[in-house]
C-alpha cells in the first residue's frame, strides 16, 4: 500500500484522523451510514423547505458525529444549519474515504499478482522436488 495515503480529514478547519483500511473504523463509519439511512426515512418529503433542511443539516451533523466522535458535526458543518454547506462537508468525506480505498484495491491486485506468480523454479520448467 502506498505511504502517501492522506488519513487527516480536513474541512472548514476541522481536522479527523480516518483511515478507510482499518477495519474498526469502517465498521464505525458502516454503522453511522445505517443509522443515517434510518433517520431519513423520517425526514419529511415535503412541507416547508426550512424544516427540511434543518432536519438534513442535523442528520449529517450526527452522521459525523458517530464516525469522529461528539463536536464532529458542527465543527465541519458549523451551527448553522446551510443545506450547501452540509452536503458539501459530506461529498468531501466520501471522496476521501474513496481515495484511501483505492489504494487498498492497489494493494489487493498487487497481493494477487505476488501470491499466484509461479515460483522461479516452475517458470524455468524445473520440477518440483520429489516428496519421500
Amino acid at each position: 500500500m502506498s505511504q502517501e495515503v492522506i488519513t487527516l480529514f480536513r474541512y472548514n478547519g476541522a481536522e479527523y484522523e480516518f483511515d478507510a483500511r482499518d477495519a474498526d473504523e469502517v465498521e464505525r463509519m458502516e454503522a453511522a451510514v445505517d443509522k443515517m439511512a434510518e433517520e431519513e426515512r423520517e425526514i419529511p418529503k415535503d412541507g416547508r423547505a426550512s424544516d427540511m433542511y434543518r432536519a438534513q443539516c442535523d442528520m449529517l451533523k450526527r452522521f459525523f458525529d458517530r464516525v469522529f466522535g461528539e463536536g464532529a458535526g458542527i465543527a465541519l458543518c458549523s451551527e448553522k444549519n446551510n443545506i450547501a454547506v452540509h452536503y458539501d462537508a459530506y461529498e468531501q468525506f466520501l471522496a476521501f474515504v474513496s481515495a484511501q480505498k483505492d489504494d487498498v484495491l492497489k494493494a489487493r491486485q498487487t497481493f494477487r499478482q505476488i501470491s499466484t506468480r509461479p515460483t522461479q523454479k516452475k517458470a524455468k520448467g524445473i520440477p518440483a522436488p520429489k516428496k519421500k
